[in-house]
């Protein structure tokens, strides 16, 4: 049995991976037949009280779905097609000796039609014992015959699951997990197949999945901000019903561990696989209140002001705490506002003057002027007093020049005054001297601007920055704590070459042969010259949430770096949909 999952699941991750490659834009010229494309529906239906929902993709529902991939034209050609139809054929070959697992994996090569969804409804103060797992998925089978006939040879290898009644049009059929009654049906209009199983599942329970529409239910509200397509990997619990459930039957030792890092007090999980707003992302989140873990969230923070000149080459920013938190950090350390002082009590400057004047949000940013950073204090004032401190205490020197665009500051950090040993011979005071740090900066509405040399800040004074970074980036509502976006030369080339690369390690694992030259060039085709790749990290309002945004497949970071793990992002390239009706088309495609 547990071999049977981890096939179902390699299954499905290896369409999730590779299947991306293969997408096709919304304007494609691919007629992709829309049966091969039905996007989750159970989720739309969740019972209030289900506690647990997880969505794993269909091989076809993932190919089909456009996602505004920029390789999804060069991919979607004939011998692109006929390489992955050859390499179907031989990963079933290979899948045929491995019995009921290669059975598993076939089905869900050749027939699943839609994300296959898996829920899990407890009723309130019901103990887990009363936990109903509900399944629904679309499979393409024309008959109740023909899908029965395919149960019933997947279960005569697997002891652990019977199937004691068969379905019929006019009741569901009955069958047994273990020691545990499930019931299930299939609906050869809709060929849809749904099943209902738990010690309180009946024929009535069977009815009832799915009934009731619940635009509400936290799941489905989750995923609208973690993968809108319906396409991809998705998981959702509420772990504070989770956790109630299972404290009792963790070891005392391991819930003390659990309490003191706050994992107890967690209340909501979430992981994603997908795409959003047309982009692939990957999002982990977790939520929760109380403890270690939750205490120390930021404060929410506004979106950047910035502007750059033109789009930049790359952008990180990040969010420097309060002196609340500071405080609150130095109390889960178990430091004390006298051990806080003593870290600033050489420096003759306060500790709670350092903290408010370097509140706020840094970036860093290389666009048309030049890479400069650009700091956003939460209290203005605050900062220009600590900058004014620092002179006073010769920790900086300070000159001030005008130009034509406005005042513009030079900034010198005299280290060697700091740090080196003053008694050394005059000769040696440009060794000195060299050690010392210059920078320039300027102030315009509340920001300060620093660069190493003034002419990336007289670019910005002299021409008027144009692109907001925080629409630009997309995160005017997520605001993230820590993120980085970076656009990249060649990246979507170097991704074709390594999907190139593994489908000819693919068909030598196979012992297939596939026709390497038919593939066209990349400058032929026309790839976008640039790529953008992005990270943040969300860590506020009781929510800890990292994304990973790109514009090709998920595994694409791996391929690069890990030669191994480029080959399995490959396998998964060739788990596409339903093997037979994409070798019955091949021709029509190629008349597109």
């Amino acid at each position: 049995m547990t071999r049977l999952l981890c096939v179902c699941i390699l299954s499905c991750a290896l369409a999730l991976t590779g299947c991306s490659n293969l997408a096709s834009q919304p304007d494609s010229r691919i007629d992709w037949p829309a049966e091969l494309a039905e996007p989750a529906t159970l989720i739309d239906r969740l019972d209030p009280d289900v506690i647990s929902y997880v969505r794993l993709p269909s091989p076809s529902a993932w190919i089909t779905a456009p996602k505004n991939n920029e390789m999804g034209d060069l991919l979607a050609t004939d011998a692109n097609r006929a390489a992955v139809t050859t390499l179907l054929e031989a990963l079933r070959q290979q899948l045929a000796p491995l019995g009921t697992d290669g059975a598993m994996a076939g089905l869900l090569l050749d027939r699943l039609r839609s994300p296959l969804e898996i829920a899990v409804r407890l009723p309130g103060d019901t103990a887990l014992t009363g936990a109903e797992l509900q399944m629904s998925a679309r499979l393409d089978f024309e008959t109740r015959l023909a899908f029965e006939q395919q149960l019933g040879n997947l279960l005569e290898e697997t002891p652990l699951v019977r199937q004691l009644v068969p379905a019929t049009a006019d009741a569901p059929g009955r069958l047994s997990l273990g020691v545990m009654p499930a019931y299930y049906q299939f609906d050869p209009q809709t060929r849809r197949f749904t099943m209902s199983a738990g010690f309180g599942s009946s024929a009535q329970t069977l009815t009832q999945l799915g009934e009731v529409s619940n635009p509400d239910h936290p799941a489905v509200k989750r995923q609208a901000e973690l993968e809108d397509s319906r396409y991809g990997v998705y998981l959702w619990a509420n772990t504070g019903a989770v956790i109630h459930q299972l404290e009792p039957l963790l070891p005392a030792a391991q819930a003390r561990e659990l309490e003191s890092l706050g994992i107890m007090s967690s209340e909501e999980v979430a992981m994603s696989m997908g795409s959003r707003a047309g982009k692939g992302q990957t999002t982990l989140l977790l939520r929760g209140s109380e403890g270690p873990l939750w205490d120390l969230a930021l404060p929410d923070s506004p979106a950047t002001r910035v502007q750059s000149l033109g789009e930049p080459s790359y952008y990180f920013s990040t969010v420097l705490p309060d002196e609340d938190w500071v405080r609150r950090l130095a109390s889960a350390s178990d430091m004390s506002l006298r051990d806080l002082n003593q870290l600033t009590t050489k420096t003759g400057l306060s500790w709670t003057a350092v903290v408010a004047g370097l509140t706020g949000r840094i970036s860093v940013i290389a666009d048309d002027a030049g890479s400069y950073l650009a700091f956003e204090p939460t209290d203005a004032d605050a900062f220009a007093s600590l900058l004014d401190e620092l002179r006073f205490r010769g920790y900086t020197e300070t000159s001030s020049f005008s130009t034509a665009s406005g005042p513009m500051n030079r900034l010198q950090l005299p280290l060697s005054k700091l740090w080196l040993d003053q008694e050394m011979p005059l000769a040696s005071d440009w060794i000195m001297r060299s050690q010392d740090s210059q920078g320039w900066y300027y102030e315009q509405a509340g920001i300060w601007y620093f660069a190493t040399v003034p002419q990336v800040l007289l670019a910005r004074q002299q021409s008027a920055p144009e692109v907001a970074l925080a629409s630009w980036n997309q995160q005017e509502a997520d605001r993230p704590t820590l993120q980085f976006t970076g656009q990249f030369d060649s990246l979507i080339q170097t991704n074709y070459h390594y999907y190139l690369e593994g489908l000819q390690t693919l068909a030598h694992m196979l012992d297939a042969e596939i026709d390497m030259l038919a593939f066209p060039v990349a400058r032929v085709a026309q790839l976008p010259g640039r790529s953008q790749a992005s990270v943040s990290l969300t860590y506020r309002e009781n929510t800890l949430k990292a994304v990973y945004g790109y514009e090709t497949h998920p595994l694409d970071p791996l391929q690069g770096s890990m030669g191994g793990i480029a080959v399995i992002g490959i396998l998964a390239a060739v788990a596409i949909p339903a093997y037979q009706d994409y070798a019955d088309q091949v021709a029509h495609f190629s008349t597109l």
